[in-house]
């Protein structure tokens, strides 16, 4: 990871701990319940049709 990366993650970290706990438990649960369904989106795009 260079440097430009390393700096845009960390001013992003920043920003969430802005928020209230509350608020960014919302954010991770909205992040978790995205990477959960894009996953079964990939796994039924693998699904062989018949």
């Amino acid at each position: 990871m260079n440097r430009m990366s390393t700096a845009y993650f960390q001013n992003l970290i920043e920003s969430i701990e802005t928020l209230l706990i509350e608020d960014q438990d919302y954010l991770f649960d909205l992040i978790r319940k995205r990477r959960i369904e894009k996953r079964i989106l990939n796994y039924k795009i693998r699904l062989p049709v018949f």
